[in-house]
């Protein structure tokens, strides 16, 4: 079986808790990519096993045990389970049935993603070789929970585990939503953004709204509900815009109160002329490395000083960065660079974060991910 074995800073990271190793950490390592592996300490004393990713990767190894016991069926299912609890006791539950059941590494299965619709569980594996340790396993686990469709969302195919695949309908709240498994973004929906999506309801009735990478509109559904006056989606994907049109009619909501624009958002606000009482800024990830953070920053400074000069004065904006290399500080500072490039004042209400379903943990970083903030613009 193969090994890695770690150099002393490597010793230091894995006591920390930090799940990933890079090749830095590691003093030598042997090994197949995606095998599971062998944890050595400079002594050559067993310390724990990993999923080796292999020298094509700057990540060599992610920690899946700190046990001298090499992880079992049993193991997995143990932590299956606790992640399962954990769900079925949140809050959200009484008024949602779309949830993330499993977020990755904050939830102690490194790289594992699974996603709850209704009746429908995505999974997504995220490391090499990840597939061949927790299928079986996780399979069986669903099933057990009632699941009746499980699908595994890959990078450019869909496979059914079990089941059949169907783009699922699920609710929040008052509303009936459609996860588009096969063609969409994530596992089909943002499940990261509904607190923030039933906060921008408390600052709508009566406003004209702008959602900007709406996507399928969920936080323009719910402004809608929430008694907005209009609501200007606007996203370059035409697929999206239509899934939006589709469920105005799935909840009734008055379509001529509704305007969907297929641009792209920065010629869209250079563009334009109007100005708006309340703005979502929900923008892709804009870097998912260290090295492109420089170009992200420019990137979001120029979007949020566009949107904040398309904002009235006293106006509302929702504002975020999902790109995990941007921690809150620089957040916080190219939002401060924004308005003052514009001239803008702004107060900020409220810093925003992901839901609970998608807990933050010390020990890694990465998994604080979704960093926002509510202004108002004076």
């Amino acid at each position: 079986m193969g090994f890695i074995r770690l150099n002393e800073q490597g010793l230091k990271v894995f006591y920390q808790g930090n799940p990933w190793l890079y090749w830095g950490s590691v003093a030598e390592a042997e090994a197949e990519e995606g095998a599971l592996v062998r944890i050595l300490d400079p002594k050559d004393k067993l310390i724990g096993w990993a999923l080796y990713q292999g020298e094509s990767s700057g990540l060599s190894a992610v920690v899946l045990s700190k046990e001298p016991a090499s992880p079992n069926e049993n193991e997995w299912r143990t932590r299956l389970q606790i992640c399962w609890e954990y769900r079925q006791q949140l809050p959200i539950t009484q008024w949602t049935n779309a949830y993330r059941v499993v977020f990755a590494e904050a939830d102690n299965l490194p790289g594992l993603i699974i996603d709850h619709y209704n009746d429908t569980a995505v999974v997504q594996f995220h490391l090499k070789g990840l597939q061949n340790l927790l299928l079986s396993p996780l399979t069986s686990f669903l099933k057990e929970k009632g699941i009746k469709n499980l699908i595994w969302k890959q990078e450019t195919t869909t496979e059914i585990l079990f089941g059949k695949l169907q783009n699922p309908t699920f609710y929040e709240k008052d509303l009936s939503f459609v996860a588009d498994i096969q063609q969409g973004q994530k596992t089909g929906f943002y499940l990261d953004q509904r607190y923030n999506r039933l906060l921008l309801r408390s600052w709508v009735k009566d406003k004209v709204v702008l959602n900007l990478f709406s996507y399928t509109g969920a936080f323009s559904l719910h402004a809608l509900k929430a008694g907005a006056k209009k609501v200007i989606s606007v996203d370059s994907s035409q697929r999206a815009l239509t899934l939006l049109e589709e469920q105005l009619k799935i909840n009734h909501l008055d379509k001529s109160r509704h305007e969907s624009v297929q641009s792209k958002v920065f010629p869209f606000l250079q563009s334009c002329d109007e100005t708006f009482d309340v703005i979502i800024v929900d923008p892709p990830a804009f870097t998912k490395h260290r090295s492109t953070v420089p170009q992200a920053q420019h990137a979001y400074k120029k979007l949020n000083r566009l949107a904040l000069e398309r904002l009235k004065k006293g106006g509302i904006m929702m504002t975020f960065s999902c790109s995990r290399p941007i921690t809150l500080e620089i957040f916080q500072q190219l939002l401060k660079e924004a308005s003052r490039q514009g001239r803008h004042s702004i107060q900020i209400l409220q810093w925003l974060q992901q839901d609970v379903d998608h807990p933050i943990v010390f020990n890694f970083p990465p998994s604080f991910y979704l960093k926002g903030a509510l202004l108002r613009k004076v």
